[in-house]
């Protein structure tokens, strides 16, 4: 499996990084960009392909990424994913 970040911008603009080694590099990545551009305005995105090609995102939990958020969210929102299928020409 390969393990990118979508990086929102305001929302808006996206940028793609990755692929990242394990998991714990990826979370790292994750937080240094929610330091370097700000909790409030930004939002990251795990993109996860699977040795078949297939595409799945998810969010990453504000509390996964800044510890300053501590149990305030919920349980239900770590790792909800959306599967994307993407046909190629």
């Amino acid at each position: 499996m390969q393990r990118w970040l979508i990086l929102m911008y305001s929302g808006v603009a996206a940028t793609l990084e990755g692929p990242f080694a394990d998991e714990e590099a990826r979370l790292a990545r994750a937080r240094a960009f929610r330091d370097e551009d700000g909790a409030d305005e930004h939002s990251v995105h795990r993109l996860d392909i699977d040795d078949h090609g297939l595409p799945t995102v998810a969010d990453c939990a504000a509390r996964e990424v800044d510890p300053a958020f501590g149990d305030e969210v919920d349980d239900e929102e770590v790792g909800q994913e959306t599967k994307i299928h993407v046909i190629l020409p």
